[in-house]
């Protein structure tokens, strides 16, 4: 264990932490075992193991990207209010998205019916405020091909 200890932390491996044994001073077979000793224990320790736990980090890393990806793909090509896709939509999505669901007109009406007086609300303006309340999403608009998009 000592070794391993030492052998990770040394920059020139096993090799700055064991005796030095030279083949001239040494006989051949204690020179061979501590030949193979080494090499074995810099592809074991050095080269495997340290891979693995560098590609486990680099692989994290690609899943975040991925991840971040399909966020960023997501709020370029899909409409935040009703959900329908840009490939999907019949009409111009910058215009969709721009005319019909504009996202600062929810913005408004949010902001709008948590500061009015509740006994000024209208029926329509009493159900959207309930379901804010309640953290539902069934008074957004829902577009009729949304049932056409891909899953």
């Amino acid at each position: 264990m000592n070794f391993i200890h030492l052998g990770m932390r040394n920059g020139g491996g096993i090799g700055d932490s064991i005796p030095r044994v030279s083949f001239k001073y040494m006989k051949g077979e204690i020179f061979a075992g501590k030949l193979i000793y080494e090499h074995c224990f810099y592809l074991l320790i050095d080269l495997i193991f340290i891979n693995l736990v560098l590609g486990e980090i680099v692989e994290s890393f690609n899943e975040i990207r991925s991840q971040e990806n399909i966020k960023i793909q997501d709020k370029e090509n899909k409409c935040f209010i009703c959900d329908i896709d840009r490939y999907y939509c019949k009409e111009d999505f910058e215009e969709h998205r721009k005319k019909k669901h504009y996202l600062f007109d929810y913005i408004y009406v949010y902001l709008y019916l948590t500061n009015i007086n509740t006994q000024e609300l209208t029926p329509a303006e009493t159900y959207i405020l309930g379901q804010i309340n309640s953290q539902k999403t069934d008074w957004f608009p829902v577009v009729e091909d949304n049932e056409n998009k891909s899953s």
